[in-house]
Order: C-alpha cells, then sequence, then structure tokens
C-alpha cells in the first residue's frame, strides 16, 4: 500500500515538473520571434535586384525602366534595391548603373553584393514623375498623331530615345520583339511599339553609337535573350550597320537592310498611296502588283490600265519612302526573272515607276512624277 501512494506521488510531482518546464520554455520561444516583426528589424537585400530572385540581370533593368514609365508598381523595398547610388530617388542612372554592371564594366556602387539596412530606415520613395506635354511639342501639327507616345516624355541628360521605324509593318507580325543591343558594350533593351504600330523606340545612353537590332520570337526574354540564337528563336537580324553618328532612328527597308535617319525628318516624309507603272518598255499583257507591306498581304493584285502603257495601283497604307515593300510582274503569279522587277521602294513626291531596263534577268527602274 505503501510502494502504492509512493509511486502515486512519484507520479505526480513529475507531472508537475514537466508542466513548469514546458511553462518557462513558451515565453522565450515567443520572445525570440518579437524581432522579425519589429520595426527596428533589419532587412537584408541584393543591390541592383529589384525583383527580388537573388540575382542583378535584364529583368531588373526592364522592372526599373516599367516603373519609371509608370507602367506597374514597386515596393519600397524593391526600389531600395533599385537605388543605385543610395540618393532616395530612382533614376535612369540607377538604370545605366545596372547596365555597366552587367556589360563588366567598373562602377563605384557594391551592385550584386548583399546589403542590410534597419527596417525603419527604408525610405518612402515617390512616384516617378513623366511630362505628359512638353511645351516644345507645342506647335506639332496634329499629322503627327501617329508618333510614338514615348515621345511624351524628354529623355533626361546624357540619354536619348533611339527609335526603329516599322514601315515594313512585318516586324511585329507574330508576335515578334525587337531587341536594340550595343556592339561596344553588349548591353541589350527591348524597343517597345506604339500605339500606332508605326515606330519602336527606347530610352539608352547617348553614347551608343554601333548598335545592331535582333527580331525574336515573343517567348524570348531577358534571361534567355542571346544574339547566337537559332533562325527559329531569331529569325532577322540587322548586323554590321554603321555607326548611327547623330541620327537616331533606324528606317528598316528590308531584311537584314535599312539606313540610319533623323526622327524628325523622317516622321515628316510623304509617301504617296496611288502609283503608276510605265510599261512602254516591258510590254506585259498584264501588270500585277505583288506586296508584303503596305496593306498587301503577300498577294498579287491586278493593277488598273489608265492609257496604253500606264498601270496603276492604290496603296490601303500609305508607303514609307525607302522601303522595299512590293514589286512589279506580269502575271497573277511567280514567273521568270524577266517578267518581273526586282523588289521596289517608293521614292518621296514621285509616283511613276518608268526608265525600266533589264539585262535579262529582273527589270530595274527609277521614280518620276506623273500627272494623270
Amino acid at each position: 500500500m505503501k510502494k502504492n501512494i509512493r509511486k502515486r506521488t512519484i507520479s505526480i510531482l513529475l507531472s508537475i515538473a514537466m508542466l513548469i518546464a514546458i511553462l518557462c520554455v513558451a515565453p522565450a520561444t515567443a520572445s525570440a520571434e518579437t524581432p522579425t516583426e519589429s520595426p527596428t528589424g533589419s532587412y537584408e537585400y541584393i543591390l541592383g535586384d529589384a525583383d527580388g530572385d537573388a540575382a542583378v540581370n535584364i529583368a531588373d533593368v526592364l522592372k526599373i525602366q516599367n516603373w519609371l514609365s509608370k507602367k506597374l508598381e514597386l515596393t519600397n523595398k524593391a526600389l531600395l534595391a533599385a537605388d543605385i547610388d543610395a540618393n532616395e530617388k530612382v533614376e535612369v542612372a540607377d538604370v545605366l548603373n545596372i547596365q555597366k554592371y552587367k556589360a563588366l564594366m567598373a562602377v563605384e556602387y557594391p551592385i550584386g553584393e548583399k546589403q542590410v539596412v534597419a527596417e525603419e530606415d527604408i525610405p518612402d520613395y515617390n512616384n516617378p514623375i513623366i511630362p505628359t506635354e512638353p511645351s516644345s511639342d507645342a506647335t506639332e501639327p496634329s499629322s503627327d498623331a501617329t508618333e510614338p507616345s514615348s515621345e511624351g516624355t524628354n529623355p533626361p541628360e546624357d540619354q536619348m530615345t533611339l527609335y526603329v521605324s516599322n514601315a515594313v509593318n512585318w516586324i511585329t507580325k507574330d508576335g515578334c520583339k525587337l531587341w536594340a543591343y550595343n556592339v561596344d558594350t553588349q548591353e541589350v533593351v527591348l524597343m517597345t511599339i506604339n500605339d500606332d504600330n508605326t515606330y519602336f523606340s527606347a530610352t539608352v545612353a547617348d553614347t551608343w553609337q554601333n548598335i545592331a537590332f535582333y527580331r525574336s520570337n515573343f517567348d524570348i526574354d531577358e534571361t534567355t535573350f542571346s544574339i547566337d540564337l537559332p533562325v527559329e528563336q531569331m529569325p532577322n537580324k540587322w548586323t554590321s550597320l554603321p555607326a548611327r553618328g547623330e541620327n537616331d532612328c533606324f528606317l528598316v527597308t528590308a531584311d537584314s537592310a535599312g539606313e540610319w535617319r533623323l526622327y524628325d525628318e523622317l516622321i515628316h516624309e510623304e509617301g504617296v498611296n496611288t502609283i503608276y507603272f510605265d510599261n512602254s518598255a516591258t510590254q506585259w499583257d498584264t501588270v500585277y502588283i505583288y506586296g508584303w507591306s503596305f496593306g498587301l498581304g503577300n498577294e498579287f493584285v491586278a493593277m488598273e490600265k489608265v492609257t496604253d502603257d500606264i498601270y496603276k495601283y492604290t496603296f490601303t497604307e500609305t508607303p514609307s519612302p525607302g522601303v522595299k515593300g512590293f514589286l512589279f510582274v506580269a502575271q497573277e503569279g511567280w514567273t521568270t526573272d524577266n517578267y518581273q522587277t526586282g523588289d521596289v521602294a517608293t521614292e518621296s513626291g514621285k509616283n511613276l515607276y518608268t526608265n525600266l531596263t533589264s539585262s535579262g534577268g529582273k527589270w530595274s527602274g527609277s521614280w518620276d512624277v506623273y500627272t494623270p
């Protein structure tokens, strides 16, 4: 009997001891978790890693650029990582520093390195300010409504807006993307198309001179982009181009071909919708136009006979001077070279394709003015 009482007493004492131990440990565990919720806690991040994926790459550049363009919102913590020079402002200068870092150029900031800051010291960043109506555009004619929406913003000092004309129309076909590539620094920027699908644009440093352009499939992004992608993923390239000089717009005239122009001059060039073909030299029985731009979708269309030797066609979209987007052919279908011309581009202010010659191959001519 005494043994049973003694065993019961020992069991009760052990239970009491275990309960006391649990009560003593519980507060300690709770107090250990408190600092992570405290406003005085610390926050770790990688400088330049705006998207928080523990790496600094082109995706961070694009995210910051989209924030600067008010296309997306970023938290103060993301902006802290984007604030390379720690001036409590996120600007184009921060983007440039990341691009220099990715190009293995010297930068004075510890991009890519882990930083620690007190939670209470994280700045409250202001939203970017984008002017909507620069005073310099006050006298622009209404005909400029097709210019890229990016024109509403003035590039910061030491920056420029780089344009590519989509006059050939097919650059954006099938959802493809266009990239501007700095041959000297290996920096790459994804260009954006304006609402009218007429021009691509991107903000780059005004030191960019030797530039190439790459047209990729839509599924290529900043992490998979490479100038060495196979043709299945990179169907078109404009490389080995001359330095742009003072020009700011690349006019694509054909696959792998184009020329540098001034954007402000190019947008004011007037094309002609109705063109004429002089059949006096070719003497074809019928004249067709075949086109892949300016409203023609890889199709043959019969031209209207105006006189014995003159035929005409009216485009549904105004051709851009200098851009090859069509040719003339003697029938509704492909034939031998001596019954068609080479690829043709219009000239500003001229509407008659004449003076055609051939040495046994495709015909070629020159532009003149025809008055019906």
